[in-house]
């Protein structure tokens, strides 16, 4: 009985000790390194977000010239118009939208940026959705020890729970906007039925439950991002394969999963007459060999394309996944060792044949990602192996353990016992220290230092100069739409799109009143990046650095209806052109 207490109490100062590291990382990220959503897609999201928050609906201020051309079309043939005011978004998936929705209403009276001379003034909005998807991390560390302690034991448990707390990846999507951490959660609740079933079904007990929580809950997950259809239809292979009678599983798995997600294809069929939405373009950059999905959102009409060179494209980026697979998993370098297992056999069968199940929804999502692209690498939006680095990186801590015991080393204290969880755990630490080190290096605690050029008081600005009825066109607009709250179309590739957007933008009755030309596109180099990007608009996102030399001259850089240029006295690399005096610091320049 003394033995069992010290054991408990030992226990429970351990994970006294990880809530305290927990916390502590939390106030981390959310005071001393924060700043702000880092990437566009996650603006994109949040701006939605909000509009929901706001009794609008999923409609979006962050218009793509690829969306607007299509609905445009798509309205005209059924005789309506373009509502660009309340522009239904169909390219995110919904639950996720409304889950951000739910926590930003929490915190209305902070959606708009208050009128401050700090340049640093940091946005609310930011640090609650960032609190947000910190909590779905926390919850998705709970739920794999959970899982992760019923498949093997609770040490095991431990080292990935640590593993995933200590993962740097892991806090900088929740840090992004994206919707990894939900997807996280939601893919390890799926596990956790999905293991179930195969647990009772090793039993001989009742199965049928859990293959319909499973099935729900990869519902969920998809609702929370399209891409990780993928990860169910390698569930739903492997349960036909797994469980008898094949038909009855297959069948209850595609109701169940059609039944949660068909209100959201069925809205997206009534938006855009598709039932995929608008995001079935975001397979194209990998069927048509797009420049990336960013370019060919600023097209207004893609042609059809050819697949010829799909297969050395797939093949290429699934040698990219393989030969870079660990710092996609966060650096827990134990979960490659996942794939050594297949060839290991255990005792328990249900351990042996979760396994399976986890590569085959492993293989389906590596299929998905090489379809759907990468941008962005381990930090893309349809990244799935982080989901997948928890389990596997649990059966590499099991694999370590049989090999350890092998050794025979001399001794009996917990360094020589379980020496290899201490190995495992520093090693996939080491990245999160070397991070931690380079932010607080030079920076005092709780400094505010934003996304450049994301700035949300530059932002801010820009909203206060336009009116309610007019349209910026930005090459930054997902920043325009969430820190300026204003609607905001990418800038098109060509010229000639352009005035197709004009044209689209005018049959609605508003107007676009400006070009915002921002950093991302004025520091790009001259030759390669312009040329690229750019190239009916070169002289135009090469002003700011032209102007060092000469001052442009609008008439040549395709702007002739917008004259007045608003340089910015502090980013001289962020410049409005428009067709009114906006600011204090507006001139005239034909």
């Amino acid at each position: 009985m003394a033995a069992s207490s010290s054991t408990d109490s030992r226990s429970l100062v351990g994970w006294a000790l990880v809530m305290v590291f927990v916390i502590v990382l939390t106030v981390f990220h959310l005071y001393a390194d924060h700043r702000g959503l880092t990437t566009p897609e996650g603006m994109d999201r949040a701006q939605i977000s909000r509009e929901i928050a706001r009794g609008n609906g999923a409609v979006t201020q962050n218009l793509k010239p690829l969306l607007v051309g299509e609905r445009a079309r798509h309205a005209a043939a059924s005789g309506e118009a373009v509502d660009l005011a309340h522009f239904e978004d169909t390219y995110h998936s919904p639950l996720g939208l409304w889950i951000d929705a739910a926590v930003l209403k929490l915190g209305a009276d902070n959606w708009a940026l208050e009128t401050s001379t700090d340049l640093l003034a940091p946005y609310a909005p930011d640090r609650m959705l960032i609190a947000l998807s910190m909590g779905f991390l926390i919850g998705s560390v709970v739920l794999a020890y959970l899982l992760v302690a019923r498949i093997f034991d609770h040490k095991i448990g431990v080292v990935v729970a640590l593993v995933m707390v200590l993962c740097d990846l892991l806090w900088d999507f929740s840090r992004s906007g994206l919707p990894q951490t939900q997807m996280l959660f939601f893919f390890l609740a799926s596990s956790f039925a999905l293991f179930r079933a195969v647990e009772n079904q090793e039993r001989g007990e009742p199965v049928v439950r859990w293959i319909v929580l499973a099935s729900a809950l990869f519902g969920a997950l998809a609702l929370i991002h399209w891409i990780t259809v993928w990860v169910f239809l390698g569930a739903l292979v492997y349960v036909m394969v797994a469980f008898r009678p094949r038909a009855l599983f297959a069948v209850v798995m595609l109701s169940v999963f059609a039944v949660v997600i068909a209100p959201a294809l069925i809205r997206n069929y009534e938006v855009t007459g598709h039932v995929a939405g608008d995001a079935r373009w975001a397979v194209s950059e990998g069927l048509i060999g797009a420049g990336g999905s960013s370019d060919l959102m600023r097209q207004t009409k893609v042609e059809r394309g050819s697949i010829e060179g799909l297969p050395t494209r797939a093949l290429v980026t699934s040698i990219d996944q393989m030969s870079n697979l660990t710092s996609y998993m966060g650096a827990m370098f134990a979960a490659p060792l996942f794939f050594l297992t297949l060839l290991h056999r255990f005792k328990r069968g249900e351990i042996g044949d979760f396994r399976w199940a986890l590569f085959s929804m492993w293989v389906f999502a590596v299929f998905g990602m090489t379809l759907f692209g990468l941008e962005g690498d381990e930090m893309s939006t349809n990244q799935m192996h982080i989901l997948f680095a928890p389990l596997m990186a649990a059966y590499g801590v099991a694999l370590l353990a049989v090999l350890w015991g092998r050794m025979k080393f001399q001794g009996h204290g917990a360094v020589v016992t379980h020496g290899y969880m201490f190995i495992v755990v520093a090693l996939s630490a080491l990245p999160m220290l070397s991070a931690v080190v380079q932010t607080m290096k030079g920076y005092a605690w709780g400094e505010y230092r934003p996304n450049y050029p994301y700035i949300p008081a530059l932002m801010q600005e820009v909203h206060d100069w336009m009116e309610d009825d007019e349209i910026i066109v930005s090459d930054m607009p997902e920043g325009v739409a969430w820190y300026g709250d204003r609607t905001a179309i990418a800038l098109p590739v060509t010229s000639g799109e352009f005035a197709q957007l004009e044209s689209v933008v005018k049959n609605d009755g508003l107007e676009i009143a400006a070009v915002h030309i921002s950093p991302i596109s004025a520091n790009l180099p001259l030759i390669d990046g312009m040329d690229r990007l750019y190239k009916d608009w070169r002289e135009l996102v090469a002003a700011p650095q032209l102007r060092r030399i000469a001052e442009p001259n609008p008439t040549q850089i395709q702007l002739k209806n917008f004259p007045y240029r608003v340089p910015n006295p502090i980013l001289r690399e962020m410049t409005l052109w428009a067709k009114r005096p906006l600011g204090p610091h507006a001139d005239r320049r034909q």
